[in-house]
């Protein structure tokens, strides 16, 4: 199940990518990728204590469609922490949605956005997935023509298996 739903993804962003314009003004609409490190703490839930994923990564496509502040977001992410037995237990997420620019200054940009996809825990002998909503916000600004820095956070909610989990990225 895991491999369908990576390969979905990877598909995604493809298509993301190579995504044909659909007017005249369409046809300089920009398609961005970002990509870098990321930190997610998960919130516990029912009583169970906050954990830190400190180690992580993201990558992220993202094209503007329709209105000029309106864009298409495809996520990857991955954290990982060690357990106490020392095994490594992961986060994956595989989330799709939309982004909308607030406001932009001068090479600075404030955008929000919603991602729905899913969440896969796993750890050695264990797996489980789940539905997972991502509403975050951020800023990007521009270094140079063409690169730039994003600061960005991220409130996360999975429902797997009857038990919702609440985590910051």
């Amino acid at each position: 199940m895991m491999s369908r739903l990576f390969r979905c993804a990877v598909v995604l962003l493809v298509v993301l990518l190579v995504m044909p314009a659909t007017s005249a003004r369409a046809q300089t609409t920009p398609t961005t990728l970002a990509g870098g490190h990321s930190f997610l703490r998960d919130l516990g839930s029912a009583g169970t204590p906050a954990t830190d994923y400190p180690s992580g990564a993201f990558a992220t496509v993202t094209r503007q469609v329709g209105p000029r502040r309106l864009s298409i977001v495809g996520d990857l992410g991955m954290n990982s922490r060690e357990n106490g037995a020392i095994e490594v237990v992961r986060l994956r997420s595989f989330l799709a949605g939309a982004r909308f620019d607030v406001r932009s200054l001068w090479k600075a940009c404030l955008f929000g956005q919603a991602l729905v996809g899913v969440e896969r825990f796993s750890e050695p002998g264990f797996a489980e997935s789940g539905t997972a909503f991502q509403p975050g916000a951020g800023i990007d600004l521009g270094l140079w023509r063409g690169l730039g820095v994003r600061g960005q956070t991220d409130y996360r909610i999975v429902r797997s298996e009857g038990t919702t989990f609440r985590s910051l990225r």
